[in-house]
């Protein structure tokens, strides 16, 4: 895939903005507080229908406004696609592709596969169970159509279940007969998304293997694996014995719901004794791991976002990431600095075609397009 233009109306700091893609590396450059990581989300926003930073719609619209819109067109397997996400507040959001308007945005979900990395990513490795449930339930759903409908439907269930526990609990009173209904609803969908969750974990755990290596130079053995009571449990099973802790609490404690990844090296859990400087190298092998992944199963080169990364690696380890960056299915790299000597220098040096847009504010920015130099 290959981003040809993407055009910005009042989404975040811009009023409206437009950048023409001529080459597959676009470097965005510029101080800090600018906007680069924001014309990045809106790549991404384009993908995916949603912003990668904000959730609530409302936050990504310019201030002072009521609404927002991103559009641009996609090469995918040689074919252009126009694509627009619009959103004006207190509305339901709108994404269309070649002027033909999505009935669910699920439908836009893994036609236009991304992967984005920032250095707020770190998150990931230290927060609670919930954030990296859902960020590798992301990655699954861009190539599974499926397990993106399985999840919403788990979800309702489970809604439903927990309404039904909470209204046993006021009346004091335990309907066995409607739990009954909702488990095996519940277990029905569960397992389903247990499986592919397990197909997942056994794909990714030899990808990061090698690409942690490359990256730390064969510093520690990566691992990565995935953690669920419904590993040598049955689920209908631990969901009636937890029937009554359930009624207590109001909620149900057992399922895919609480699901969680370890990631460790050298059967040491990273989040806990792992180094900043290890957690970088885990995360990017993470991600590239991923990016991998994708190509696997959609056969489509996806989209690669690189954000503010440079400050946070030293050149030679910077110069590694890269250099493993560019073996690898990427159908359009991007990536923002704020030093646009540093991205020169060190793109030149890997004899890449590349472009460079400088962005001098919001409304202004210089552009230069690089060819290699072969000596």
């Amino acid at each position: 895939m290959q981003v040809e233009s993407i055009q910005l109306f009042q989404f975040k700091n811009y009023l409206e903005k437009r950048l023409d893609f001529q080459t597959k590396v676009s470097c965005i450059v510029g101080e800090n507080g600018i906007g680069k990581t924001n014309i990045l989300d809106a790549i991404y926003a384009l993908c995916l229908a949603r912003s990668y930073y904000n959730s609530v719609e409302k936050h990504n619209i310019n201030h002072g406004k009521d609404a927002y819109s991103i559009s641009g067109c996609i090469y995918k397997n040689s074919k252009a696609y126009e694509l627009q996400l619009k959103y004006v507040q207190g509305k339901k959001k709108k994404m269309s592709a070649n002027a033909k308007v999505y009935g669910k945005l699920s439908e836009h979900w893994g036609q236009f596969p991304v992967i984005f990395i920032t250095p707020n990513d770190l998150r990931m490795i230290d927060d609670f169970s919930e954030g990296r449930r859902t960020f590798m339930d992301s990655i699954i759903c861009q190539y599974d159509s499926q397990y993106l409908k399985d999840l919403m439907q788990y979800a309702k269930i489970l809604s439903h279940r927990n309404a039904a526990l909470k209204k046993m609990a006021e009346e004091r009173f335990l309907d066995n007969s409607l739990l009954d209904i909702l488990d095996d609803q519940l277990v029905d969908v569960g397992v389903k998304i247990f499986e592919k969750r397990q197909q997942f974990e056994g794909e990714m755990r030899s990808i990061l293997s090698q690409d942690y290596a490359q990256i730390s130079e064969n510093a520690e053995e990566a691992s990565f694996s995935y953690e669920s009571q419904l590993i040598d449990r049955d689920f209908k099973s631990a969901l009636k014995e937890s029937r009554q802790k359930d009624l207590i609490r109001q909620r149900t404690l057992v399922g895919i719901h609480k699901d969680d990844y370890l990631f460790s090296l050298d059967g040491h859990e990273l989040k806990r004794f792992g180094s900043q400087g290890q957690k970088k190298s885990y995360l990017f092998a993470l991600k590239l791991s991923l990016l991998k992944l994708l190509f696997l199963h959609s056969d489509v080169k996806p989209i690669l976002l690189l954000d503010d990364v440079f400050d946070r690696l030293d050149a030679k380890r910077m110069r590694q990431l890269l250099e493993l960056i560019f073996k690898e299915k990427i159908g359009h790299f991007f990536l923002t600095d704020t030093s646009r000597d540093r991205v020169e220098d060190l793109l030149k040096s890997l004899k890449l075609r590349f472009e460079v847009f400088h962005l001098k504010s919001a409304n202004l920015h210089d552009y230069e397009v690089h060819e290699p130099i072969h000596t």
